[in-house]
């Protein structure tokens, strides 16, 4: 996690980056305009994000239409 500081808002350099080299290639380049929360160093968080990967395919999914093996209706 990173915060723009003051100096990089003031001199409006705060655009959207999403690509993970270009922050830490523009971070070591410029510890001034890019900090840690709180205006510590930047550096890792200690903490995972979980976000699944989804797939595509131009095919459909083949379901799996195997009825339950103990089926209860009546």
């Amino acid at each position: 996690m990173g915060e723009w500081t003051d100096k990089a808002v003031r001199e409006k350099l705060n655009k959207r980056m999403t690509d993970e080299n270009e922050i830490l290639n523009f971070v070591a380049r410029r510890p001034d305009l890019l900090a840690g929360p709180g205006g510590g160093k930047y550096g890792s968080s200690n903490f995972v994000i979980n976000c699944p990967t989804i797939g595509f395919t131009k095919e459909e999914p083949i379901i799996d239409q195997v009825a339950p093996e103990n089926d209860t209706q009546s």
